[in-house]
Protein backbone atom coordinates (compact mmCIF):
# COMPACT_ATOMS: atom_id res chain seq x y z
CA UNK A 1 0.00 0.00 0.00
CA UNK A 2 1.12 3.48 -0.78
CA UNK A 3 0.10 6.57 0.83
CA UNK A 4 1.08 10.01 -0.52
CA UNK A 5 0.99 13.38 1.04
CA UNK A 6 1.77 11.68 4.79
CA UNK A 7 0.21 14.15 7.06
CA UNK A 8 -0.24 17.07 4.74
CA UNK A 9 -2.91 17.95 7.44
CA UNK A 10 -2.59 17.08 11.00
CA UNK A 11 -5.71 13.91 11.20
CA UNK A 12 -8.64 14.30 13.60
CA UNK A 13 -8.85 11.57 16.82
CA UNK A 14 -11.02 9.29 15.02
CA UNK A 15 -8.44 9.43 12.37
CA UNK A 16 -5.72 8.92 14.35
CA UNK A 17 -7.64 5.77 15.91
CA UNK A 18 -7.77 4.29 12.35
CA UNK A 19 -4.64 4.82 11.25
CA UNK A 20 -3.16 3.15 13.93
CA UNK A 21 -5.49 0.25 13.95
CA UNK A 22 -4.90 0.07 9.77
CA UNK A 23 -1.02 0.34 10.80
CA UNK A 24 -1.10 -2.29 13.76
CA UNK A 25 -2.47 -5.04 11.03
CA UNK A 26 -0.05 -4.21 8.26
CA UNK A 27 2.71 -4.07 10.95
CA UNK A 28 5.59 -7.14 9.78
CA UNK A 29 3.31 -8.65 7.61
CA UNK A 30 2.52 -6.25 4.44
CA UNK A 31 5.19 -3.11 3.21
CA UNK A 32 3.21 0.23 3.12
CA UNK A 33 5.27 3.45 1.56
CA UNK A 34 4.76 6.30 3.38
CA UNK A 35 5.33 9.70 0.85
CA UNK A 36 5.51 13.08 3.01
CA UNK A 37 7.78 16.21 2.63
CA UNK A 38 7.47 16.00 6.71
CA UNK A 39 10.70 14.10 8.43
CA UNK A 40 9.72 11.48 10.53
CA UNK A 41 10.62 12.87 13.45
CA UNK A 42 7.72 15.55 12.90
CA UNK A 43 5.13 13.11 12.49
CA UNK A 44 4.31 12.58 16.33
CA UNK A 45 3.97 16.21 16.65
CA UNK A 46 0.55 15.91 14.14
CA UNK A 47 -1.18 13.85 16.10
CA UNK A 48 -3.16 15.35 19.39
CA UNK A 49 -3.65 11.28 20.86
CA UNK A 50 0.37 11.16 21.92
CA UNK A 51 -0.19 7.46 23.52
CA UNK A 52 -1.34 6.09 19.47
CA UNK A 53 1.46 8.73 17.99
CA UNK A 54 3.79 7.00 20.10
CA UNK A 55 2.64 3.11 19.02
CA UNK A 56 1.81 4.30 15.54
CA UNK A 57 5.30 6.10 14.61
CA UNK A 58 7.13 3.23 16.45
CA UNK A 59 5.72 1.15 14.23
CA UNK A 60 6.58 2.59 10.93
CA UNK A 61 10.14 3.34 12.09
CA UNK A 62 11.18 0.58 13.19
CA UNK A 63 13.07 -1.42 10.63
CA UNK A 64 11.96 0.91 8.15
CA UNK A 65 13.96 1.29 5.15
CA UNK A 66 14.11 5.65 4.27
CA UNK A 67 14.47 7.46 1.49
CA UNK A 68 14.86 10.84 1.09
CA UNK A 69 14.39 12.94 -2.01
CA UNK A 70 16.85 16.55 -1.91
CA UNK A 71 15.62 18.51 -4.54
CA UNK A 72 14.93 22.73 -4.41
CA UNK A 73 12.32 22.18 -7.34
CA UNK A 74 8.61 20.16 -7.62
CA UNK A 75 9.25 16.95 -9.57
CA UNK A 76 5.66 18.41 -11.53
CA UNK A 77 7.90 21.09 -12.87
CA UNK A 78 10.98 19.01 -14.85
CA UNK A 79 8.24 17.03 -16.53
CA UNK A 80 5.50 19.30 -17.96
CA UNK A 81 7.62 19.14 -21.22
CA UNK A 82 6.12 15.72 -21.60
CA UNK A 83 2.80 16.48 -21.65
Amino acid sequence: MIIDDWFLTPPTRPQVQQLHTLIDRRHKTASTIYCTQLPPGQWHDRMEEKILADAIVDRITTNAHATVLDCDDSMRKHFTHLE
